[in-house]
């Protein structure tokens, strides 16, 4: 791959690293995973009304629930203020 030549010198080491095997079999991986997830969570509110009919609305509360419940699982205790003493 050609560079230009007022390129920064150690520009193509940087480059041939970011084009190597294991970065770009973890990018593949990564991708399949992002798309493995994209589609789980567009058919399974279609699945939850099909297989239990469950509302639309109910299944897409679920799903938002089950996708977004490790967040609010670690910060639930430090929204609270501690008890005053009486």
């Amino acid at each position: 791959m050609r560079l230009p030549k007022n390129a920064l010198p150690g520009a193509k080491g940087r480059l041939e690293l970011l084009l190597s095997g294991p970065v770009l079999r973890n990018l593949l991986f990564f991708l399949c995973i992002a798309m493995a997830n994209g589609g789980i969570q567009t058919f399974s509110v279609v699945a939850l009304g099909a297989l239990h009919d469950t509302p639309a609305a109910v299944a897409t509360w679920a799903c938002r629930v089950s996708c977004c419940s490790a967040p609010p699982a670690c910060w639930s205790g430090h929204h609270r203020r501690p008890h005053a003493a009486p």
